[in-house]
């Protein structure tokens, strides 16, 4: 491998560091998005079980 890709003028540290924090931060959100639709999905199907759906009236 280049060492020059990592060390970049000796400002390598921190970019690859910002690059890591980016990707751990993206991670995160997606994992929170994933279970905020779980528990989304959940709470809809509980509702849905406790009241039935009525049919309309048809005048």
């Amino acid at each position: 491998m280049n060492p020059s890709l990592f060390d970049l003028s000796g400002h390598g540290y921190y970019l690859w560091a910002s690059y890591g924090m980016m990707a751990l931060a993206i991670g995160l959100e997606l994992w929170g998005l994933r279970q905020r639709r779980r528990r989304a999905r959940a709470q809809a199907a509980s509702l849905a079980a406790e009241a039935p759906v009525r049919k309309a009236q048809v005048q």
